[in-house]
């Protein structure tokens, strides 16, 4: 008989396992292979080099990058831009557009904190620069979403994590300092993880544009490039420094600089960082408070990171490396937030709270959930502190604020904000001249000490000194560099305000200029509070004799002898500096040095300026107004008196430093 089911060895046929049933792809339907979706995938396979199996993948990161850069486009376009003013930061910003038009040298014309493309810093509409701002911050937009992406490109549920993050940023959008070293530590993680060469060159584009832009970010940019070149991949680390270099020079000539003055630019700008915090520092309303919270909140952060990578142990020296460049970027920002401490504390905060977002980003990617959880409790602590401090309530700069303007510019409530700038950068100009009423002057002319705004105004030929505000001469070599310019090469004509900042001595601002000043210049009238002066065809030099020298202490009275008219005195002064002075300033900051001057008007008690006391500056008669100035010239003695004695104390009186100091007498010639 025949059997029901044949016999196979060692197996019956009920169980045996079905083999699967495959099909010719041409007997499958046809799809519509022009799709829009797939139209993107295919944009997306060649622009980020990812197989086309993956199409999910692809569709998120179309939708993800598209999400990112609408976003960012829209709050940075949301925010109002800022017009014009005469007062003194506006005036700097101001003047750094006008440096960009006029294509004055940086490191020979313009010695500041800023380089050729310090237009770049702030919201400060101008017309001649507005297209380049807003291309060039574009491409610094596109560039950190790119290395967001290429941090998470092996992670396809991160994708749209994206958009939400570059919102955030926006937030803080109007605090350049604290953007750009997010911008330096997105790019420092994403160097350490990725392997493409264009990126590469593009981090250090970014890099080389944000390091021309405000000086602060070129030592961060050159430790990062060590470090990858050190610790990470030489390969990424050798391109992105090469790219670095280049664009250096190419931005740099690419404005119109001179290629030789890169080594004046990266000298005198080191010359002012250096003097920067002795002449800079002040105390906040909190400095305790505001400082304890900002260290803690940096050592959390920095535990963070560490905790932030995987357990692989390929990835312990990328942790180390970032946790590393973040504490770079952090005690930058300690010296930038708290040596002067007032508004700034709120860039400091700021910063912490965007590298604590950048870490919660990294955490998550990594998924370290408890890590990222630290982080964003990091974060919120730092924005809350800082938009609950007095200078951002006051200025409308924190998170709340800029929520508030985007909000109603995207519901239509407030006009757009790039609509009208021309017309309000002209009404802004007519302002500063109805405020500032000045009569018609020819030829070249500069502004002592930060009013450059209304000669910006009224449309004159601004010549300046190099460093152009009086008050950042903080060192002797500086001050000599502003004295020798305006003695061979001065304008024809100066506008002359005193308003010296923090309660310094007027004289000892720039002190030189105030040599230069009864040499070659006499005054020809006064308005709105300024002295015009106008340069002679010879100089009137004043004869100059060292009358006393001497060695004394902190607290201790030094007679000077009685000022006549027609004459003045000369102080210069050398302080003694022990080394751990030098280590203080350099970690931080010293106690603020006064000096009391007595004089036949009372005692006075100014702000006292270590590093340019040694270049000199008129000790007596004082100088508190136009009105001394004048009679000064005209060879009487200023109506604010003489000095006969002074005295120097360091902070609270109880650390005592021995000094060295000269008196001259000059007079004025008959």
């Amino acid at each position: 008989m025949l059997s029901a089911e044949p016999e196979i060895p060692g197996k019956r046929l009920s169980q045996m396992v079905p083999l699967p049933i495959t099909t010719c792809n041409r007997c499958l339907p046809k799809r519509n292979s022009y799709s829009f979706i797939r139209t993107l995938q295919d944009i997306s396979h060649r622009l980020a080099g990812l197989p086309a199996t993956r199409r999910g993948k692809c569709f998120l990161l179309c939708l993800s990058v598209t999400g990112s850069v609408l976003v960012g486009a829209v709050a940075f376009f949301s925010l109002p831009f800022e017009v014009p003013s005469e007062t003194l930061d506006p005036s700097w910003r101001w003047a750094l557009h006008e440096a960009f038009c006029q294509d004055l040298r940086f490191g020979k014309d313009i010695v500041f904190s800023f380089g050729p493309y310090g237009f770049l810093y702030g919201r400060m509409y101008h017309p001649e620069t507005f297209s380049l701002v807003v291309s060039l911050k574009s491409g610094l937009l596109l560039i950190m979403i790119w290395s967001l992406f290429e941090v998470i490109r092996e992670r396809v549920q991160w994708f749209l994590v994206a958009p939400p993050f570059i919102f955030l940023v926006s937030l803080f959008s109007t605090n350049d300092d604290a953007v750009g070293a997010l911008l330096q530590f997105c790019l420092c993680v994403a160097l350490g993880r990725s392997k493409s060469r264009p990126f590469a060159v593009a981090a250090g584009m970014a890099l080389a544009l944000i390091s021309l832009t405000k000086f602060m970010f070129l030592p961060a940019s050159a430790f990062l490039l060590l470090v990858l070149l050190s610790c990470g991949n030489r390969t990424i680390g050798s391109w992105c420094a090469g790219s670095f270099l280049a664009a250096i020079l190419v931005f740099w000539l690419a404005i119109g600089q001179n290629l030789g003055d890169v080594y004046y630019f990266i000298l005198k700008s080191l010359e002012i960082s250096f003097g920067y915090t002795e002449a800079m520092a002040s105390e906040g309303p909190r400095p305790a408070f505001e400082l304890l919270g900002y260290i803690l909140g940096c050592a959390t952060l920095f535990i963070a990171l560490l905790l932030s990578g995987t357990k692989e142990k390929k990835q312990h020296k990328e942790t180390i490396t970032i946790s590393l460049f973040a504490a770079v970027i952090v005690f930058v920002f300690l010296k930038h937030g708290f040596v002067r401490h007032d508004v700034h504390a709120t860039f400091a905060y700021s910063t912490l709270s965007l590298l604590a977002l950048g870490t919660a980003f990294i955490a998550l990617v990594n998924k370290r959930r408890l890590v990222a959880a630290l982080a964003l409790l990091v974060c919120v602590t730092a924005t809350t502190s800082y938009a609950l401090g007095n200078d951002c309530a006051r200025l409308q700069i924190g998170p709340k604020a800029q929520l508030l303007k985007i909000f109603r510019v995207v519901t239509g409530r407030t006009p757009l904000p790039w609509k009208g700038l021309e017309t309000r950068f002209e009404l802004a100009k007519k302002d500063i001249m109805t405020r500032n009423p000045l009569p018609s002057i020819e030829g070249t002319i500069d502004a002592i000490s930060f009013n450059q705004g209304v000669l910006f105004a009224y449309g004159m030929r601004w010549t300046p000194r190099p460093v152009f505000q009086s008050y950042s001469c903080y060192t002797p070599r500086l001050i000599t560099l502003n004295g020798n310019a305006l003695d061979r090469e001065g304008p024809d004509h100066l506008l002359v305000r005193i308003q010296p900042i923090d309660g310094r001595l007027s004289t000892q601002e720039d002190s030189l200029v105030w040599r230069v000043l009864l040499d070659w210049y006499e005054p020809v009238g006064t308005a709105s509070g300024f002295a015009l002066l106008k340069r002679r065809a010879m100089s009137s030099e004043w004869k100059e004799q060292e009358i006393l020298a001497g060695r004394a202490e902190t607290g201790q009275l030094v007679r000077l002898p009685e000022t006549k008219p027609g004459s003045l005195l000369w102080l210069s002064i050398a302080i003694d500096q022990t080394l751990g002075d030098h280590l203080q300033s350099l970690l931080f900051k010293l106690p603020e040095t006064t000096i009391v001057t007595i004089g036949s008007q009372g005692s006075k008690k100014n702000r006292y300026l270590v590093m340019a006391g040694q270049a000199g500056f008129i000790v007596s008669p004082r100088i508190l107004s136009i009105e001394d100035l004048t009679a000064l010239h005209a060879g009487q003695l200023p109506l604010s008196g003489d000095v006969r004695a002074f005295s120097l104390e360091r902070g609270s009186g109880r650390v005592k430093r021995t000094f060295d100091y000269r008196v001259s007498l000059s007079r004025k010639p008959q």
